[in-house]
């Protein structure tokens, strides 16, 4: 089938129409749209699920004759999300606590002065939402540390809302409920993010040998955040800088003429992360749709392969002479062998940790490894796409592939190697 545009355009309209009903705030962050969705809690069970699949097999099958590569894109990902979903991913207690932060973390940053959503609406809707949360379990020591761990980021920001006392108590008290309620049950098999026979666990085994001969890379002093934005670079992206006092974590969302980065305010280096990631973005003119259909270890791999190539393309970059992105590329690669180690061998995950916080803070190695347990290969997958990206552009410079083809990944990256 051609790409006719208008067949296009009804395409997209489809796909966004799901994303809005089953996945709101993903619709609102990319779409750019002032105003928040009408409905933020969407129900959480089962047979929700099991509808949400079939829908996504359906578009999945609307995009097989095309021969558009975002199109293209958009089907592979309702293929996966649609597999995962039938194979019980909504059942990890910690997803429901995991959205519910998103939606506070998003609100937050869109609507910091509460002109849309009003705070004590929101809460209660929350409080009424997970109380009707069905079909999720959180058995096992690694998934119940996961659910404690969203469980106390998500009362934190429960406290932090502007809302009477008593409604905050009886929003924490809902958040303690809920996990009181779902450690029962039997414990279920975490679904992999790759395929375990396309990955040689030898060849995995054989990195960590190599990688624990490794000294771990040093960034000798702090980097001053004008020169994290890379403002004065070849290509610089567009930006507009939000700082959100007390965020932990950076965000970014497209503008119409100009990329959001939202970060704290304290000093957090990898905000140079999200300068890539918007460098990424306008390099390309994928459409929003296909970054927002884009499976976060696909988005994770491709980063690393900006960081890879910004070490050429702009040498004379602060974070590049300090070191800092080649640290971050090698923890990354320690993330990846670390969770190959997890998965494919059952490794220990007290000696995992051990192994991984001689690339990275202790803690970091200590948080991370819940994750991954309740989400195997998703760091190997990640560096799949790495080494496939590195291999269909190998040319380090602005030519590179993955510069105009955005976050589509060639097919290889999921066949074995």
């Amino acid at each position: 089938m051609g790409s006719n545009s208008s067949t296009k355009a009804r395409l997209e309209a489809n796909f966004w129409s799901l994303v809005e009903r089953r996945h709101p705030m993903t619709r609102w962050w990319w779409t750019g749209d002032p105003d928040p969705p009408a409905m933020v809690w969407p129900d959480w069970s089962k047979a929700s699920f099991l509808r949400e699949a079939e829908e996504w097999r359906r578009l999945a099958k609307d995009t097989v004759e095309w021969d558009d590569e975002e199109i293209g894109h958009w089907g592979q990902f309702a293929r996966h999300t649609a597999n995962r979903i039938l194979a019980g991913s909504y059942a990890d207690g910690a997803e429901p606590l995991r959205y519910a932060n998103l939606v506070l973390t998003i609100i937050r940053l869109l609507d910091p002065q509460a002109g849309f959503v009003e705070r004590d609406a929101l809460l209660e809707g929350l409080i009424t939402w997970l109380d009707g949360v069905q079909d999720v379990v959180a058995v096992g020591f690694w998934r119940k540390t996961r659910v404690e761990g969203e469980a106390a980021r998500l009362k934190s920001q429960v406290n932090g809302l502007q809302v009477p006392e008593a409604l905050r108590k009886r929003g924490t008290t809902a958040v303690n409920a809920y996990v009181e309620r779902i450690q029962v049950g039997d414990e279920q098999e975490p679904i992999p993010w790759a395929v375990s026979a396309h990955v040689s666990v030898d060849d995995w085994r054989d990195r960590r040998v190599a990688m624990t001969r490794e000294t771990p890379m040093l960034v000798a002093k702090p980097i001053p955040t004008a020169r994290l934005l890379a403002r004065n670079q070849i290509n610089a992206p567009v930006l507009q800088e939000v700082v959100v006092p007390g965020l932990h974590e950076w965000w970014l969302r497209p503008g119409p003429n100009e990329d959001i980065l939202y970060h704290g305010d304290a000093y957090n280096p990898s905000i140079a992360l999200g300068a890539l990631l918007a460098l990424w973005r306008q390099q390309n003119r994928c459409q929003r749709l296909t970054w927002a259909l884009s499976l976060p270890p696909l988005v994770e791999g491709g980063l690393m392969t900006v960081a890879d190539l910004v070490g050429t393309v702009w040498s004379d970059w602060l974070p590049v002479k300090e070191r800092y992105i080649a640290q971050w590329l090698q923890r990354r690669r320690a993330m990846a062998v670390a969770d190959a180690w997890l998965w494919l061998e059952a490794g220990d995950p007290h000696s995992v940790r051990e192994w991984m916080s001689r690339f990275m803070p202790k803690t970091e190695a200590t948080a991370v490894v819940p994750w991954m347990k309740a989400h195997p290969g998703y760091y190997v997958m990640a560096h799949r796409v790495f080494e496939v990206l590195a291999e269909t552009g190998p040319s380090h410079d602005w030519t590179h592939w993955l510069f105009s083809h955005g976050p589509r990944v060639p097919s290889t990256a999921f066949l074995a190697p």
